[in-house]
Parts: C-alpha cells; sequence; structure tokens
C-alpha cells in the first residue's frame, strides 16, 4: 500500500460500524462508577445512561469489537486504569447514541491526574497502565488528558470537536532523565474541529550538578507523536504549551487552517519526518529553539513556512510549491539554510524588503525526508581529569547512537540522549553517528576530549549533622587537606587556605536537599565528591498554606458551598492530594499538613462528651463532621462524617492522617479556593 495513502484503508468499514452495521442486538445499559469490570463485543452495544467513571484503583477494559454507545452529553472519566485494546480485525468503537450524530454528542474521555499512565519497557514497548489501541472514537467532545499520559496508538479520531486534548502542568524533578513520557503513535485523525492540541507545560526541577562541573539542563521530550495521519481537520497539531514536544513521522495534510502550528510558549520541539502539504497554513512557528528537519512542506494555500522567531534551526527541508509563499515572515532576518526552495533561482517568500534572511547555502536538489540526521553533542569541555564525562545531545528519532563503533543508545524513537563517556589519559577522538533499523546511517560528526593527568585531592570529611531540621539553615564542618578549598554544590564556600577544618552554613529548602561536597587544591584538581542530605520538613504546610493564600486571593466566600461542606476532610484532586478540614464552627479550612500536625489540629477542634455518646446508636445530627473526645475513655478521639454520622477512631497520628484520607472527599481547586482558609 502507498504509505503516503495507509490512512485511507478502513475508513469503508468504520463507516459501516459508525452507522451501526453488523452489530450485535443485545445491548447493556451503563451507568454510575466502575469498579473492576470487562466490557465485550458479545455484549455489545452498551448504552451509556449517564456520566461514567472509573473509580481510583479500577480498571475497566474493553474489549475487541465491543461497541459503546453514549448518550448525549454523556461520557467516561478515568481516574483508574482504562484499557481499550482492539485489534486490527475488531475496533472498538465508541461514538454517539444519537440517532442523528454530530460532534461534541457525548463529552469524550477524560483522563484525569489519578489515572494510571502508560508504562514502557526502555526499548518503548507497553508493558501497563492505561490505553487505547485499535479503536474508533467519534462524534464527541474528543480525548481529554489532564496532567495523565495513556497509550494511544493505531486509533481512529473522527468527526470530534478536539481529537486529542493534553493538558496539565509536568514537572521534572530531576532533569538529567526524563518525565513519564505520552506517546501518542500511528491514529488516523481525521475531520475533527482540531486535531491535537498540546497545552501542557513542563516545569524545570532544581538543577543538577555533575562532577564534571557541568550543568545537566536538557529536558527529554516528554511528549512524542509519532507516525500519526492528521488530515482533513479544521485546525491540525497545535502545540499551544509544551516543552520539547517531538513531532515525528506524521502525515498532516488537507487540513483547512494550519498544519502545525507551534506557539511561543512551545520552546525547543523536535519536527522531523514529516509530510505538511496541502493546508491552508502548512507549519507557522513562534517558539525558540525548535529543530526543524527533514519535512517536506509544500503545497499549502497561503504559506509553507511562517516564521515568527529566528532562534531556530531549519534545515533539511523541503520547503516549495506553496501558493501564497515558501516563507513567510515579519522578522528583519534570520538563517534559514541547507533547504530546498524548488528549482527556480527566486525564493518564492514574503518578507520585509530590509530584512537578511540568509538561505544560502541552498540544496539543490529535494532532501531524502526519511534519511536520518545528523546527531549533535551539548557543548561540553575539551578537557578533565574525570574518566568518565556525561555528554549530551539530539539524534534523529528514527536512529540509535553509535559512537566509535559501538551502540551506546539503542532504537528508543527518542530524540535527546546522554552517555557517561569513558576517558584515557591523553587525547579522545569520538566519532558518532546514528542508524536506523534497515541499516541506513546519518552523516558523522567528530569531536576530540583531552583527559588530564590527575593529581589526587583527599576527599574532605564531615562532622555529625542533622539529618532533618526544621531551621532554614546549618552549619557544617569538617577536616580537609591544607592548601585546598572547600566547594558544595559548584560554588566555593571556603576558599584556599592551609587550614585543615572547614566550616561554612549552608541555606535549606523545604523537603530534600542534597550537597555535594569536594576539595579543591591550587592547581585546580579537585577530590571525588562526598554527597549528604538534609531533610527540612514542611511540618506546618507553610509552603502549601502561602501558595493557597496567594491562589484564593480576591475569590469571595461561597457560604452555600461552604455550609455544604461543613465537617467534611477535602482532598485536592488537582494538586498532590492535600488534605483540608473545613471545621463547622466557623466555616474556615484548616490544611492538615502531616500525621503529627493533622493529629494535634483535629484534637484541638475536638469537642469533650460522655462515653454515651460515643457508644450511642444514633449521633446527634449537631455532631456531625465534629471531633468528638471521650473525656471518660483516655480521652479517645473520634471523627464523624457528616454524611453517614459513622465514628472513625483517629488513635496514633498516623492512623488519623489514613483515617483521613480514606474519608476524604475529592475537590477542585476551584471549588476548594471558595472556603475561607484559616490564617
Amino acid at each position: 500500500m502507498n504509505k503516503h495513502l495507509w490512512w485511507l484503508s478502513g475508513l469503508f468499514t468504520l463507516s459501516l460500524l459508525l452507522a451501526g452495521g453488523g452489530l450485535a442486538q443485545a445491548s447493556t445499559e451503563i451507568s454510575g462508577n466502575i469498579i473492576n469490570t470487562n466490557w465485550t463485543a458479545a455484549n455489545s452495544p452498551y448504552i451509556i445512561k449517564s456520566q461514567v467513571e472509573v473509580a481510583p484503583g479500577a480498571t475497566l477494559t474493553i474489549g475487541p469489537g465491543t461497541v459503546v454507545k453514549f448518550q448525549k452529553g454523556t461520557g467516561l472519566t478515568v481516574r483508574g486504569t482504562l484499557k481499550i485494546r482492539g485489534d486490527s480485525r475488531n475496533l472498538v468503537v465508541l461514538t454517539s447514541a444519537e440517532a442523528t450524530t454530530s460532534r461534541g454528542d457525548w463529552t469524550g474521555i477524560t483522563f484525569t491526574d489519578e489515572s494510571a499512565d502508560a508504562q514502557f519497557t526502555s526499548a518503548g514497548n507497553y508493558t501497563g497502565g492505561s490505553i487505547i489501541e485499535y479503536a474508533v472514537i467519534a462524534h464527541s467532545t474528543g480525548v481529554t488528558l489532564d496532567n495523565a499520559s495513556p497509550y494511544i496508538a493505531n486509533s481512529n479520531f473522527l468527526d470530534n470537536n478536539v481529537a486529542i486534548s493534553i493538558s496539565g502542568e509536568v514537572e521534572e524533578t530531576n532533569i538529567t532523565t526524563s518525565s513519564a513520557r505520552l506517546w501518542i503513535t500511528r491514529n488516523n485523525i481525521t475531520n475533527n474541529t482540531k486535531g491535537i492540541v498540546v497545552n501542557r507545560g513542563y516545569m524545570m526541577g532544581e538543577m543538577v550538578f555533575d562532577p564534571s562541573g557541568l550543568m545537566v539542563q536538557e529536558p527529554q521530550a516528554s511528549i512524542i507523536i509519532d507516525g500519526n495521519a492528521i488530515n482533513y481537520n479544521q485546525e491540525g497539531l497545535w502545540l499551544e504549551r509544551g516543552e520539547r514536544v517531538a513531532v515525528l513521522n506524521n502525515q498532516i495534510n488537507f487540513n483547512n487552517g494550519y498544519g502545525l502550528k507551534i506557539a511561543a510558549a512551545s520552546p525547543q520541539a523536535i519536527v522531523q519526518h514529516n509530510t505538511i502539504n496541502y493546508n491552508n497554513i502548512g507549519l507557522e512557528i513562534a517558539a525558540r529553539g525548535a529543530t526543524i528537519s527533514k519535512n517536506a512542506i509544500a503545497y499549502n494555500n497561503q504559506a509553507g513556512l511562517i516564521l515568527l522567531n529566528a532562534s531556530n534551526v531549519i534545515s533539511d527541508n523541503n520547503i516549495y510549491g506553496n501558493l501564497g509563499s515558501d516563507l513567510s515572515s515579519t522578522l528583519p532576518g534570520g538563517i534559514v539554510t541547507n533547504n530546498y526552495w524548488g528549482l527556480g533561482a527566486t525564493i518564492n517568500s514574503s518578507v520585509p524588503a530590509s530584512s537578511t534572511f540568509n538561505f544560502e547555502p541552498r540544496l539543490n536538489e529535494p532532501t531524502d525526508i526519511a534519511s536520518l540526521s545528523r546527531p549533535t553533542v551539548n557543548e561540553t569541555v575539551k578537557s578533565t581529569i574525570l574518566e568518565k564525562i556525561l555528554i549530551t545531545g539530539t539524534k534523529d528519532a528514527n536512529g540509535n547512537l553509535i559512537i566509535n563503533d559501538e551502540t551506546v543508545i539503542p532504537w528508543d524513537n527518542e530524540v535527546t540522549w546522554s552517555y557517561n563517556l569513558p576517558l584515557t589519559l591523553g587525547d579522545n577522538t569520538f566519532t558518532i553517528l546514528s542508524r536506523d533499523r534497515a541499516g541506513n546511517s546519518s552523516p558523522a560528526i567528530e569531536f576530540t576530549i583531552t583527559r588530564l593527568e590527575n593529581k589526587f585531592v583527599p576527599t574532605p570529611t564531615i562532622n555529625s549533622f542533622k539529618l532533618t531540621t526544621s531551621e532554614a539553615t546549618q552549619v557544617l564542618s569538617g577536616g580537609k587537606d591544607a592548601n585546598t578549598a572547600i566547594i558544595i554544590n559548584g560554588q566555593e564556600v571556603v576558599p584556599l587556605n592551609n587550614e585543615t577544618k572547614w566550616q561554612a552554613t549552608v541555606a535549606l529548602r523545604y523537603g530534600r536537599n542534597t550537597f555535594s561536597i569536594v576539595a579543591r587544591s591550587a592547581a585546580g584538581y579537585e577530590s571525588d565528591p562526598l554527597s549528604i542530605t538534609i531533610d527540612r520538613p514542611d511540618t506546618q504546610g507553610v509552603e502549601t498554606i502561602a501558595r493557597e493564600k496567594a491562589a484564593s486571593a480576591g475569590i469571595p466566600v461561597n457560604e452555600a458551598l461552604t455550609k455544604r461542606l461543613a465537617g467534611y476532610i477535602l482532598l485536592q484532586v488537582e494538586s498532590k492530594g492535600e488534605a483540608w478540614y473545613v471545621n463547622p464552627l466557623d466555616g474556615q479550612r484548616y490544611f492538615l499538613a502531616g500525621p503529627t500536625n493533622a493529629f494535634n489540629l483535629m484534637r484541638q477542634f475536638g469537642l469533650g462528651v460522655k462515653h454515651s455518646v460515643i457508644t450511642a446508636k444514633t449521633i446527634d445530627p449537631k455532631l456531625k463532621g465534629r471531633i468528638l473526645i471521650d473525656t471518660e475513655d483516655s480521652g479517645k478521639a473520634y471523627y464523624v462524617h457528616p454524611q453517614t454520622s459513622k465514628l472513625y477512631y483517629l488513635g496514633r497520628p498516623a492512623d488519623a492522617l489514613a483515617v483521613m484520607r480514606q474519608v476524604g472527599l475529592g475537590i477542585s481547586n476551584k471549588d476548594l479556593r471558595q472556603i475561607k482558609l484559616a490564617q
């Protein structure tokens, strides 16, 4: 089959399925929450009567050939695990139950932050978690991934509002490793209002210092959109907000608006091996730091490439035959060398008359967009005393990485790489290239690192210190060699001196603080690092309360909501599940920071009662949501559930926190912040 027409296969069969042809006559009606269950073709079609939720910890499995029809306004929310697993001959169909279907009939599938992310082997093979595979999703608002990363493959998204909407905020705690990845691959995304929208921020964690003195801060792609057909939509693929999204091997054609739009809030995108043809606008890029290579951008109606930021690498692309202009830009200039712009001597561009765009050298013939791009190496040291040094860079997502004839990074569909490079004394010359599964090789790069003789510097020692403290600073001290300085996390804290003892004060943030301590000689040689960790627990919830105070500023108190939730323990589901208690006496919410803090706070609100109140068959309605202290039985504390009136024994601090988690009620940030925050 022609590789550019593969996505057309099966559409006739899909139309029959969506029209109801060949479906079993029996049906199963579904409403409410799902705990653990399997939906099968034999019991199809499933008719969804009201909103369905896969509960946290639960799994819903939908097998091959199953048909699910949603009545208008209903949908599926996933807080646990959803496994939609059809096969190439028996697709799972999720569509509207309406007699006359249209976009947005049902509210689609929403994966929440609680849902189980997909898990993969190091080679990229799916092993578990949420998955949508060999499915048809039609006539809905679409699939929404809110801080969730299911595996979405080999599926058809037809006639939805936004086929796949990716939202949330990913926080990378260690910038030398990648986040849990979201892979969207080999899907047919056709006739939707929008194909894929990425609006998921990427927050860098604390800086990580390695022994070489280099700071590694290159994130890996956390969202990979690979091998999809995104055709005939109103809009194709929009990277509204997302750090280093990889867009690879896709067909993005015949969309009424733009094919691919990369907004300013989506830096460092990787766009390789795509065909972006026959759209109104092919590719618009306002972001910085993108790598745009090995793409065909041709025959688009208004413009092929709209360039709104000059800080991008755009090379080895075929950009020609676009009706309005091949390049359109309001910038005063930029570098767009090594691209094919068609046969003519004049480049079809729409740029300011005074602009200084550099097109030369330009390719005289179209590039093979299936061939591999040359690997890159990020800036590294020219010389070092270390036996190994961490190097990082980019490679083609379709290839592995080979250094001096040894494969060091296997085929992994990744576009960034890192490797601890072993060094021998003297000059070390390295040749790096990439090779795909068919054996085709990329152009090679070459560089040299010199390893200098390491004159030994003894590792400093450290005296006893507090592993856990509530203080904002701690004084560290220990021993060192004479004529050395002390370096902590790359910063000199004790200058070179003849002393054999050292002392320095370090600042502590809340949470875990890791320090790498080395001694440096006058010649610049450094000792092996001494690593220590100091925990500063936020036992009073200072950071959380400060954050909530800022977030709640200016939001009016909702008295009705406060009254309805009085006495409840609320869990902040859009954050990290922080627990709050709404005191029925003053209508304010109190943060339950940790076992001891939560236990003490709950007892603080306790109401002393006789033992007979505790043992009574029914609880006075006025006591709902209160903390009761049994004054006749050693002051034991109980929590009265505000809805069921059931008593929960609080016991020890750890037991009390467990009870709070057990009976807690999930609440959104929006609703939580309408309840007054206790100061």
